[in-house]
């Protein structure tokens, strides 16, 4: 029951007394990930820097590169889905150890997160007595609000770093940086059948 700070005026007590409040809270950590470098170099030692068969949709993992991972400058101007969330510098390709030597990288999994997100859904409800049509008849008033605050709910981080060849340096290498989207939020809850933005019901029944 919702308190009313004003029982003693009749007016304000018959508006604002006798209303119910619920809701319900859910709090969602972001599940683990890790970054994942992928090159456009051809042949073997950059396709595939373990240098053995690997199944479909596995890769070597990324190496350190010795820079911080979250030590990354924010930028005022920006959202926060659009800020740096870790520091892609501190990983590069795998590349094989020697010609006859892969490389399977040494970045663990798990060590980034994906953003957790929150919701609220409240109701407020009360019940209006309406002694005409009997002892028992009642009017139910009834107010939904499905994500109260209207919060954009980011589920997913980008951690695919892509890499090609530096002309400035010689030789094929994967020293260049070329995807744009990494560390950035990019995905989000925010559609039909999950949590869509702000939804308000009223409901109005009568009991008899």
């Amino acid at each position: 029951m919702i308190p009313n700070a004003t029982p003693n005026t009749p007016v304000m007590k018959w508006l604002l007394g006798d209303w119910q409040i619920s809701g319900v809270t859910k709090y969602l950590s972001g599940t683990a990930t890790q970054p994942q470098c992928r090159s456009n170099n051809t042949g073997v030692a950059f396709a595939n820097p373990t240098l053995t068969p690997l199944p479909n949709n596995v890769f070597a993992h990324c190496v350190y590169t010795g820079e911080p991972i979250f030590e990354v400058a924010r930028d005022p101007n920006l959202a926060e889905e659009d800020q740096l969330h870790f520091n892609p510098r501190a990983f590069a390709m795998a590349s094989p150890l020697s010609p006859t030597v892969g490389n399977f990288g040494n970045v663990p999994d798990g060590i980034l997160r994906h953003p957790g997100w929150w919701n609220w859904d409240v109701t407020f409800a009360r019940r209006f007595p309406v002694p005409q049509l009997g002892s028992g008849a009642q009017v139910r008033l009834q107010l939904q609000i499905y994500n109260i605050f209207n919060m954009v709910q980011f589920t997913n981080l980008d951690t695919t770093l892509n890499f090609q060849d530096d002309p400035s340096v010689p030789g094929i290498d994967n020293l260049l940086l070329t995807s744009t989207s990494h560390g950035r939020y990019t995905s989000t809850n925010n559609n039909i059948g999950t949590t869509p933005p702000r939804q308000i019901g009223l409901t109005l029944r009568l009991d008899f």
